[in-house]
């Protein structure tokens, strides 16, 4: 599947409206457009199994000047990949208000999405090495200004043969 010339390995049948509609409910969140329209043509994808890897530029990043891109969660609570709803509560209160869950990397490090004030809509990197359990907005680290914006911004990085 291509979106962006991103080239999935596998993604899930798109996501009922209802479903997500219930995911917004269950957390108190509307989710943004556009990351509702990836949502309703493919319900989640990853690029495990490819032969290499998908990433993003971090600003400020102590990990470097990218991370990777291992999935993007889908609204159900997928048992392999997670899923927005059942990854946002596991995290809990390491999330700062108003961020939830979208994706992951292949490490400790999560995509979460602001839905509230300033930030609703842009991307953040959450680096569960970098937490700080009396600051939830240590850890992290500016990607996009948009779900668009951070498909966008993904770059390809073949694998070493």
């Amino acid at each position: 599947m291509s979106r962006n010339k991103i080239e999935w390995k596998s993604a899930l049948p798109p996501a009922a409206p209802e479903v997500i509609r219930a995911t917004e409910e269950a957390l108190g969140v509307k989710l943004p457009a556009d990351f509702v329209s990836l949502l309703l043509e493919m319900n989640g994808a990853t690029a495990r199994g490819l032969p290499g890897d998908y990433s993003v530029p971090v600003v400020g990043y102590p990990g470097g000047t990218s991370a990777l891109v291992d999935c993007i969660y889908s609204v159900n609570n997928d048992a392999v990949w997670g899923g927005v709803l059942k990854s946002t509560r596991t995290l809990g209160d390491r999330l700062a208000d108003g961020f939830v869950v979208i994706g992951g990397t292949a490490g400790h490090a999560w995509y979460v999405l602001g839905t509230r004030g300033e930030r609703a809509g842009q991307i953040f990197l959450l680096d569960g090495d970098e937490e700080d359990p009396d600051d939830p907005e240590a850890g992290l680290f500016f990607v996009a200004a948009s779900f668009t914006e951070f498909l966008n911004m993904m770059e390809w990085e073949a694998e070493d043969v």
